[in-house]
């Protein structure tokens, strides 16, 4: 008899930044068609945010919009909080928005932006973590994935052409999964970074028909598009044995991160 399962059915999925046009949605459309129901996190795009829903509901999976700043230690507990009571507690965790591109010279860096941007890169995962990885640890099972930034940790570009902040804040992030992830092994939970480099942006009403059709995303770019890292992300999910790892994707310039 055939097996119709699919990877990660049976999954609960939380994918943080999910209503725009990049890697979040992506990922939240990935992940459903490969089985999990999906939390659609935004910060304030509802209306987006529902349409995502109401894509998932169509390939016959449950999907719910939680509002929150994953910034903001609140919002996230209300987050959790709703999404436990209305689809069940997440057994994946997708972190992706962080901090914005600006490059300058480190003399003309303004500190407000540079906590801001380093804030924006690590709270989110100091604060996810603290929700989720209590029941992770009581179900012996859980997968968090973070968005980091390629080759990150090697930087080695001029201001001008890169962030300071921006790359210090991916390199952490990149530090707490190698930690988390090996402290959290034993409990059954994978913690990994997808870490890409340019990424080639493919129309969102274009992403179902490639999904539902299994056919490769069109290479009008050398970068891997938002649905590569997506389609990356949902095998880190179907696994458990990779663990405090970073995943390069680099495009056809290594050492460039946009």
């Amino acid at each position: 008899m055939q097996n119709n399962k699919r990877p990660l059915e049976g999954e609960i999925a939380l994918v943080t930044g999910s209503a725009g046009n990049g890697i979040g949605r992506a990922t939240a459309l990935t992940l459903a068609h490969q089985g999990a129901d999906i939390i659609v996190n935004t910060r304030q795009s509802i209306d987006a945010a529902q349409e995502v829903v109401e894509q998932i509901i169509e390939m016959g999976r449950k999907a719910i919009v939680c509002k929150a700043d994953i910034t903001s230690e609140s919002d996230v507990k209300k987050m959790i909080q709703q999404a436990e009571s209305r689809l069940g507690a997440p057994s994946i965790a997708v972190i992706g928005p962080g901090g914005k591109w600006t490059p300058a010279a480190l003399t003309d860096i303004q500190i407000d932006h540079w906590e801001k941007n380093i804030n924006n890169e690590i709270s989110p995962i100091l604060l996810l973590a603290k929700e989720l990885l209590p029941e992770m640890r009581s179900r012996q099972h859980g997968n968090i994935i973070v968005i980091g930034g390629y080759d990150a940790d090697n930087w080695q570009v001029a201001p001008e052409e890169g962030p300071y902040d921006y790359a210090l804040g991916k390199s952490g992030r990149h530090w707490l999964v190698k930690t988390l992830g090996r402290k959290e092994a034993s409990n059954g939970i994978s913690i990994n970074a997808i870490a890409p480099g340019p990424v080639h942006r493919i129309p969102n009403d274009l992403i179902i028909n490639i999904l539902s059709k299994s056919i490769d995303p069109p290479m009008e770019s050398m970068y891997p598009s938002q649905i590569d890292v997506a389609q990356t992300i949902a095998w880190i999910c179907s696994q458990k044995h990779v663990t405090a790892s970073v995943i390069n994707m680099p495009g056809p310039n290594p050492g460039s991160v946009t």
